[in-house]
């Protein structure tokens, strides 16, 4: 959603011309599909991380 749908949408809240969702259920929204995000690449960040330290683990191992 762009800046000015968003000031658009704050102004008819405030002038009680709401048609749609209120501000706060797209903050809530926008908030959720933030963290969801979030913990998506967190899980991905340490699956590679883990990756690599096996990989170098087994490099290790290979030339002791």
């Amino acid at each position: 959603m762009k800046f000015s749908e968003l000031l658009s949408l704050l102004e008819s809240e405030a002038n009680g011309a709401q048609t749609g969702p209120s501000f706060l259920d797209l903050a809530e929204q926008a908030q959720a599909q933030l963290e969801a995000e979030i913990a998506r690449t967190r899980t991905e960040m340490f699956a590679a991380v883990a990756e690599h330290e096996r990989s170098l683990l087994a490099a290790v191992l290979r030339t002791s």
